[in-house]
């Protein structure tokens, strides 16, 4: 494998990727792929910022190929769960098993990118460095956070997602 893309998975970067790794429809050698190939962007290199959307509605977009009934689907599919992996991490705080805090923050971490939820992202990759750390004495005010930004993506799905499939 000679390039790659990192999460959360935008359709048009997949496709510039496959297609630079091409030169006349042969293989480009790895030493002559592109150098943005090289190392994976950080969330500021790809334009993730700390902006006060609940989503970033253009990025969701994008990422759903201008597809707004695929962008309302994630939406709907991501307020229908994320109260079960909040319930997962809040119950591994409790137990004081960082190792699974971790991997619960990551699993938000994950759902929050694939809808551009920002700022949950941020704070769920923020909880993932603490449980890595074994730093769990610090998870008190990020988790208040957290539940602040889930509940503005809830109430931007009540109220956006009628409005989004019919636009």
């Amino acid at each position: 494998m000679d390039g790659y893309v990192t999460k959360p998975i935008e359709a048009a970067e997949v496709i510039s990727t496959i297609q630079s790794l091409f030169s006349n429809g042969r293989p480009q050698s790895a030493a002559s792929a592109p150098a943005s190939l090289a190392q994976p962007q950080d969330s500021a290199a790809r334009g993730i910022t700390d902006d006060t959307l609940a989503i970033d509605f253009n990025a969701l977009r994008r990422r759903c190929l201008g597809n707004r009934k695929l962008a309302a689907k994630a939406l709907e599919t991501f307020a229908a769960t994320i109260g079960s992996y909040i319930q997962t991490l809040s119950d591994n705080l409790q137990k004081g098993d960082a190792k699974s805090v971790a991997a619960a923050a990551h699993k938000i971490k994950g759902a929050a990118g694939n809808v551009s939820a920002q700022q949950v992202l941020r704070i769920a990759g923020a909880l993932e460095e603490m449980g890595k750390k074994e730093a769990l004495s610090q998870t008190e005010q990020c988790m208040a956070e957290l539940q602040v930004e889930i509940e503005r993506v809830r109430q931007f799905v009540a109220t956006s997602l009628k409005e989004l499939v019919n636009a």
